[in-house]
């Protein structure tokens, strides 16, 4: 239900305060309907898709980012595994923290 009234709320000012104030944009949508339905047909999926890929691609490291104990948990097991010689362990640990791979 919120993601209904957002999207609305953002395509009716999107619509009235640009789109009504641009000659051209209002020659292309002259009626909120014109501009509400493509809106809705291409600016929903393309939301729902974007809102998922951030989600999943950052989970775990904006976590890390956010939360000081977590990431001395990270330093930690890194630490060790080092000790260890797992340097398989010491990759993933690193891409979870820096989300890029060691070359």
């Amino acid at each position: 239900m919120t993601f209904v009234v957002g999207l609305g709320g953002a395509v009716s000012s999107v619509y009235y305060l640009t789109i009504l104030q641009t000659p051209w944009l209002k020659a292309l949508f002259p009626t909120f309907a014109d501009f509400f339905i493509p809106a809705l047909v291409i600016g929903a999926p393309l939301a729902i898709f974007l809102g998922w890929f951030e989600q999943h691609s950052s989970l775990v490291r904006g976590q890390v980012r956010i939360n000081p104990f977590q990431r001395a948990m990270f330093e930690t097991f890194r630490m060790l595994a080092e000790k260890e010689g797992r340097t398989d362990l010491v990759d993933q640990i690193d891409f979870l923290m820096k989300g890029k791979k060691k070359k």
